[in-house]
């Protein structure tokens, strides 16, 4: 029987440094979290998001139609950091799945394909995780015999422990799109101008 995989977006964060929903950003005629959401195509119809401070205007563009695709999941605990909206995410999901990959919703130069070579390299029983800026990162993919550990977080650092540990099964995956990502006006502005098509 095929392993049965979650996308878990997190959205859960205030996004201060942008100064708005970030999430619903337009990048690309589109709004930022919807890219991210495409590009967990290869996982349609277990796509989950876990939301926190912009719930209210994420449900609203899901509502409208401004984003479509994902499952919205409020984490009520959202201040107490990204490891504690995984440890939200996952106890939601953590029976129905085999494995839980964790993506970041400001990761716009994500593609299908990456996430395709993610679950390519997943037997179930390793975690497989993306390498970027010489280090481990989202999107990374935890089996079940891992969710115990993954329900525990709390803080600011999200999986970060889990992907540095030295006993689990890990298996890298070298993927320098994941290390762009959305923090500020400017930093969306420098990136939109980046994917401009250069002039003929």
């Amino acid at each position: 029987m095929p392993l049965k995989i979650a996308a878990m977006i997190l959205a859960a964060g205030q996004a201060s440094r942008f100064g708005s929903c970030k999430q619903l950003a337009q990048c690309q005629n589109q709004p930022i979290i919807q890219s991210v959401i495409n590009a967990a195509a290869p996982l349609a119809g277990d796509i989950h998001i876990i939301t926190g401070h912009w719930h209210p205007a994420l449900s609203q563009a899901q509502t409208n139609g401004t984003i479509h695709g994902g499952q919205l999941h409020y984490n009520p605990d959202w201040k107490d950091g990204m490891g504690r909206s995984i440890a939200y995410g996952v106890t939601q999901l953590a029976a129905e799945y085999d494995g839980i990959m964790i993506l970041l919703s400001d990761q716009v130069a994500l593609r299908s394909d990456h996430i395709q070579t993610l679950l390519d390299a997943f037997t179930g029983d390793n975690i497989v995780c993306s390498r970027y800026q010489h280090r481990r990162g989202a999107p990374a993919l935890f089996p079940a015999s891992c969710f115990p550990q993954l329900q525990q977080l709390a803080g600011d650092r999200g999986a970060q422990k889990l992907l540095n540990s030295s006993t689990l099964p890990i298996t890298e995956r070298a993927l320098p799109e994941a290390a762009i990502d959305i923090d500020t006006p400017e930093a969306l502005a420098d990136w939109t101008q980046a994917i401009l098509p250069s002039p003929s």
